[in-house]
């Protein structure tokens, strides 16, 4: 029979965000909890999903107005790159919470 080695701990950190989506900047708070220091981020709002390739030619060097996303095969630039070098559009579209939308249930 398998038993858990208590031995064993994570390396993924856990981390605590709050976003604020807006239609002209993207706001957030984010720390690795519970011993990290808050670090506030603001970045413009556009969003492009892009190729894993795409993102390792895009990100030679550190931008402090853009980040990546990976989840799962799907790949997401956020912000200035997104923006510039993806023609991205903003996060926030008319509509989107909306009544006839139940974003959360």
């Amino acid at each position: 029979m398998n038993t858990p080695n208590k031995e064993i701990t994570s390396t993924m950190p856990k981390i605590a965000a709050s976003f604020d989506l807006g239609g002209s900047h993207n706001r957030g708070i984010v720390q690795i909890y519970p011993e990290g220091v808050p670090i506030v981020i603001a970045m413009s709002p556009e969003v492009a999903d892009v190729s894993r390739d795409s993102i390792a030619h895009s990100f030679t060097q550190v931008r402090l107005d853009s980040t990546w996303v990976g989840i799962g095969n799907e790949y997401y630039v956020l912000g200035a790159v997104a923006k510039e070098a993806f023609f991205g559009t903003p996060a926030l579209k008319p509509g989107f919470l909306t009544s006839e939308k139940k974003v959360f249930t």
